[in-house]
């Protein structure tokens, strides 16, 4: 089953964490206002296929993580950046303080708009995997449970070439980088790999 969660279920589990205040409210309608036109490929609404189940995993994954409340508020925030124009490095700091910022700044991907080449495109993620291995735990945390969202929520469209870069960046990149930091995280991301690598050896026949 896909994951998906509504907003009541976030603030309900937050509440139950004991980390419902002003700052992470702030961060759930920042979320919301960032995410509200942006849609998943199967046509589900952004935040209660990505954003909200991530939320949730994380307080049921890491409640006993060091900075929890600021771990939570990176998950809410992690894509607001990228894709919201109006949400800069100075209000995030301004709002949610310079640690939540910086790490904004390192999980942020750089554009790859202008590199058609796909080796290219795969050597700019690689780089940009490097940078999160050095980051702190919190920004792996969130870009770990990012990317194992994406693969839980995939199935397989039209485009076999994007399902099979897919796949590369997550043997290639995600696994490993998985292996160097939480263990558990590698067998959910190997799962995920076989049964998309199912359904491509399926579609293909």
């Amino acid at each position: 089953m896909k994951p998906f969660a509504l907003k009541g279920q976030v603030k309900e589990s937050l509440i139950e964490a004991g980390i419902w205040n002003e700052r992470v409210e702030e961060a759930l309608l920042r979320a919301i206002l960032s995410h509200r036109y942006h849609i998943r490929d199967d046509g589900t609404p952004y935040l209660e296929q990505h954003i909200f189940p991530m939320v949730i995993r994380v307080l049921d994954l890491h409640k006993n993580k060091e900075g929890l409340e600021d771990l939570v508020i990176l998950t809410f925030l992690h894509d607001a950046y990228e894709k919201d124009p109006y949400f800069s490095i100075d209000v995030i700091e301004e709002f949610f303080g310079k640690s939540i910022a910086e790490n904004i700044v390192a999980i942020t991907e750089e554009p790859k708009r202008g590199l058609k080449n796909l080796n290219d495109r795969m050597e700019a993620n690689k780089k940009y995997v490097e940078k999160i291995a050095v980051a702190s735990d919190h920004v792996k945390i969130v870009k770990l449970e990012s990317w194992l969202n994406n693969l839980m929520t995939t199935e397989l469209l039209h485009d076999i070439e994007k399902y099979e870069r897919l796949l590369q960046k997550a043997r290639e990149l995600y696994v490993p980088l998985a292996k160097q930091f939480d263990e558990s995280y590698v067998v959910e991301l190997e799962k995920e790999v076989s049964r998309l690598q199912e359904l491509l050896a399926q579609r293909k026949k």
